[in-house]
């Protein structure tokens, strides 16, 4: 029934353990964004968006690939 979702899971690793890390890290960046956000406080808004950017692309990169057609697919 969820074969389809065990694929997409990475094999190596404690899976579950790094998604909640990884995710923590996420809100929090964009929380921070948020915050700095409505504070109008341009010096931390970049900051903080460029962490949430990076905690995007970290997880992009590591999970998926490019494809001739230009979409993507899970690894």
């Amino acid at each position: 029934m969820f074969s389809w979702f065990r694929r997409l899971i990475p094999q190596a690793g404690d899976f579950f353990s790094m998604f909640e890390r990884h995710s923590a890290a996420t809100v929090a960046a964009a929380d921070a964004t948020i915050a700095a956000s409505t504070a109008m406080d341009m010096t931390t808004l970049t900051s903080a968006q460029q962490k949430l950017q990076r905690s995007c692309q970290t997880c992009h990169q590591a999970h998926r690939e490019r494809l001739q057609d230009g979409t993507y697919r899970m690894k």
